[in-house]
């Protein structure tokens, strides 16, 4: 499941089971975001583990930059807080090196645990997921993803892959949910930056879903994938009836995935 957070209503809704998980409210200043939400995630594998490596991912869906901060708890009880700022748009991703050299105090060295849960606030609408770097396809597993269901949550996709790596490629599905044609337009912006890219229009026939991999994407809107620049963030217009999902492509298992 893709853990989903949104400053402005009155929870934070894990949509692929259908779980709310009640966040504290608190009203910020004039003039910045409303309300700040926060969520438990985890767990994080140490940067001091050989065999496996954990990151964060954030996007922010909002119109405006602002703060994250994780609240991080250590298996062994250490506590300690990360902070940082997040472009609107942007779906910047953390290794846990990173992550624990920057905290307050810092969790690296003799410091390092094992395990870390985190507790993330932010001051914009988005979307947290928490990575581990699958060794076997050579690519990044979402640990936040369900295989027994998917989310249908419908306008903001984080994250989508152009290059194909490890033996996995994505692909955009968007279902139209009513009985007649619609164009569905997503903006397209850099995960790195939230820079707009450009906008991409598809014509979806009434109660069908069509599909287009993000690579076609990528070529229309300009984008040239490069080492630790090649994934795409995507908002849907809101006023298209239906959903879009990111769809995963896993060569190596035979299976895709949601």
């Amino acid at each position: 499941m893709k853990t989903h957070f949104n400053p402005t209503a009155a929870a934070w809704v894990i949509t692929a089971v259908g779980v709310t998980l009640i966040g504290t409210a608190m009203m910020m200043p004039a003039g910045s975001q409303a309300v700040v939400r926060t969520i438990q995630v985890g767990p994080f594998v140490s940067s001091a583990a050989t065999s496996m490596r954990s990151a964060l991912r954030v996007f922010n869906t909002g119109s405006r930059g602002g703060n994250v901060t994780v609240r991080i708890r250590a298996t062994d009880g250490t506590p300690a807080t990360w902070t940082t700022t997040i472009a609107a748009h942007a779906a910047p991703q953390f290794d846990m090196s990173t992550i624990q050299a920057a905290a307050s105090p810092s969790l690296s060295g003799a410091n390092a645990a094992a395990r870390f849960q985190f507790t993330i606030s932010a001051e914009f609408p988005g979307q947290v997921q928490n990575l581990l770097w699958n060794e076997r396809a050579a690519a990044w597993s979402n640990l936040s993803a369900c295989a027994s269901d998917t989310s249908t949550s419908g306008r903001y996709l984080g994250g989508i892959g152009v290059a194909s790596a490890g033996g996995q490629s994505s692909t955009i599905a968007v279902q139209n949910s009513v009985a007649r044609d619609q164009t569905a337009s997503f903006e397209v912006y850099s995960v790195a930056n939230g820079k707009r890219l450009g906008t991409y229009s598809v014509a979806v026939p009434a109660n069908s879903a069509i599909s287009v991999t993000a690579s076609v994407v990528a070529a229309a809107v300009g984008f040239t994938p490069s080492t630790g620049n090649d994934r795409l963030n995507f908002i849907m217009n809101s006023s298209f009836t239906g959903f879009a999902q990111h769809l995963v492509d896993d060569q190596i298992s035979g299976r895709p995935q949601a």
